[in-house]
């Protein structure tokens, strides 16, 4: 009997389902987090414009200043959205082939 032969068909029999249904699942929170992280166009400030003490000109600046910070913020979000993603569609046959290559090692520890 090979353990390590069946314990990587094992392995495959869990893993590519899991990816596939994890992964299709996930798919419509990952095309959200892409889309977010595309369309943040970040903004540019013309800081010799915003040196000019008018008063509208200063309110343009501040303005463009809060859509800075917050194309920042939705890029952040989303990229953490997008490795979280692939934690979950990766992360648990990762989780599990290291487990099977343990487990194999300890059980050929007791062969002869």
């Amino acid at each position: 009997m090979n353990w390590g032969r069946g314990l990587t068909r094992l392995w495959l029999v869990v893993a590519i389902p899991w990816i596939a249904v994890v992964g299709y699942l996930r798919a419509d929170s990952w095309q959200a987090a892409y889309g977010d992280y595309s369309s943040a166009d970040t903004v540019t400030i013309d800081e010799k414009a915003c040196a000019n003490p008018d008063p509208q000109q200063q309110a343009i600046c501040d303005l463009q200043r809060r859509l800075l910070h917050q194309s920042t913020v939705t890029r952040s979000r989303a990229a953490s959205d997008m490795v979280s993603t692939a934690q979950w569609v990766l992360g648990p046959p990762l989780a599990l082939a290291f487990a099977m290559v343990a487990l194999a090692w300890v059980i050929r520890g007791f062969w002869r």
